[in-house]
């Protein structure tokens, strides 16, 4: 949201998830300049309230005013914008609406109200709206920012770049412009221009990692160093990600340190005995190592072009092989093709958007020589007997695998697995790490790290991987479609 009378620079994009304390990367909702009337005063005696993070107080006072059959359009804004940031979307609009409503050309509103329904996935509408406000603002470079992440979210990457451009063109230190640029050129594959771009995270207010602290120097591989520290950022789907980049940085570094997710120490102490391990609660001992770089770093140097990941592809961890046995002999009667499924996203913003409804997923590949297997993380113990009751389909569930706290016991199911078909998660790099065949189950706009629409099956990070792309937002129809047919070529190829 943005403050009344200031810059437009300062839309966010509040998450239910975050909350509140989430919201301390953004900046407050609308605020008033000051005025005469009686409404105006009391809009800013609540807009303090709001600026000093006291949000239920705040609140309280703007839906007085709003009971009272108040004017003000920032008073529906600001209350607009509370509940937005507690995840009430529905009444988010209506009030943000009401505020347009009262003041139809003010293009604070119009981005006001094009957030809120981009945070529904209202992506069309939400464009419309930056549009309109762009035409009073042309070279607002927070409304180009917000109207270029709408483009990428609708696939179209090549105009979404071109209103990042604009907006750094009109602020060189709007590092959202320079940030979605940076991942709008990574779907493109302009890779080189990206990684330099990439590093521009650290500075914006959505980014939900922390630089390192500390003095120690950037590395480079022209530095020639002996002790390397790397270490993590993001969340592990991420690590798993940048961590494929860890073999090369072994060959070029003799002693290598990785403080990352500890949940991944067991897998990766197999998979790269050299490698070694800092805890990343532990306090940092700087004179320990040479240089230092985050993983998500790593690319900059290493992924510059398209053959260098074609040149790396290969499968780089290893599952505990006793485990994956034993798994595998529990959940393969009969010779049946196992296929590990992984179906929904909790953690993103607008996760809803690339999950799969459990039943469309079992219901695809179900059938008499497939057992199906849970891979999805977190309790579903109740969606798979509910799913049981409603069509009869059976997934197994591994009950002594942890798939949110053990990675290593989960790598050794996804290892016993013949087949994983999944969403875009965690699951997906995890097998594509192993190098376990994967199909991934993508929408019709995907993460950046599976390029842009009409890119093809090829993952040019991880060559077990295949790409199901969507033709048609939110329709699953083409891609389960596809691994439909698929699975029963498979299924013939084995019998026959």
């Amino acid at each position: 949201m943005t403050p009344a009378g200031g810059s437009t620079g300062g839309f966010g994009k509040p998450s239910a998830a975050r909350g509140a304390g989430g919201a301390r990367k953004q900046r407050a909702g609308g605020v008033l300049g000051l005025s005469a009337s009686l409404d105006a005063r009391r809009v800013d005696q609540a807009t303090q309230l709001l600026q000093q993070g006291l949000h239920e107080q705040a609140e309280r006072e703007f839906l007085a005013l709003v009971n009272e059959g108040s004017s003000h359009p920032w008073a529906h804004s600001n209350l607009g914008t509370l509940c937005l940031l507690r995840g009430d979307l529905a009444a988010a609009i209506g009030h943000l609406q009401r505020a347009l409503d009262l003041c139809p050309d003010d293009p604070r509103l119009l981005a006001n109200l094009a957030v809120a329904l981009r945070s529904q996935g209202r992506l069309e509408e939400a464009l419309a709206l930056f549009r309109q406000a762009l035409s009073h603002r042309p070279e607002d470079p927070g409304l180009l920012t917000q109207l270029g992440n709408v483009l990428q979210e609708l696939g179209d990457a090549e105009e979404g770049n071109a209103c990042f451009r604009r907006a750094i063109a009109a602020d060189p230190n709007e590092a959202d412009a320079q940030w979605g640029l940076a991942l709008g050129l990574l779907r493109c594959g302009q890779f080189e221009e990206a990684w330099q771009q990439y590093e521009w995270r650290w500075l914006t207010r959505s980014f939900r990692a922390d630089h390192l602290p500390g003095s120690l120097p950037d590395w480079t591989p022209e530095l020639g160093v002996e002790r390397l520290l790397v270490w993590g950022e993001q969340g592990v789907g991420d690590q798993i990600l940048f961590a494929t980049m860890l073999p090369e940085v072994l060959e070029l570094v003799p002693e290598v340190t990785l403080r990352a997710d500890l949940r991944l120490q067991p897998l990766l102490q197999r998979s790269l005995p050299a490698l070694r391990f800092a805890d990343p609660a532990a306090p940092l001992e700087e004179s320990a190592w040479e240089a230092q770089i985050a993983l998500g770093s790593l690319g900059r140097h290493l992924r510059r072009q398209l053959g260098d990941f074609l040149a790396h592809r290969a499968p780089f961890l290893q599952a505990d092989p006793q485990r994956c046995a034993a798994l595998r002999e529990q959940l393969a009667p009969g010779g049946r093709l196992v296929c590990g499924i992984s179906w929904a996203s909790r953690g993103a913003d607008l996760a809803w958007r690339k999950s799969i409804p459990l039943e469309a997923l079992a219901g695809a590949l179900h059938g008499p020589d497939v057992q199906l297997v849970s891979l999805q993380y977190g309790p579903v113990t109740d969606d798979l007997q509910a799913l049981r009751t409603a069509t009869g389909i059976e997934v197994l569930e591994a009950e002594a695998v942890d798939t949110l706290n053990d990675l290593d016991d989960l790598a050794a199911l996804v290892s016993a697995c013949d087949l994983v078909v999944s969403i875009s998660n965690t699951t997906v790099h995890l097998a594509g790490a192993l190098g376990t065949p994967t199909w991934a189950l993508l929408q019709d706009a995907p993460s950046w790290r599976w390029g842009q629409r009409g890119d093809g099956e090829s993952s040019h990070w991880y060559e077990s991987v295949r790409l199901f792309r969507q033709d048609r937002r939110d329709d699953w129809t083409r891609p389960l479609d596809q691994v439909r047919g698929e699975l029963a070529a498979l299924l013939a190829t084995r019998a026959g």
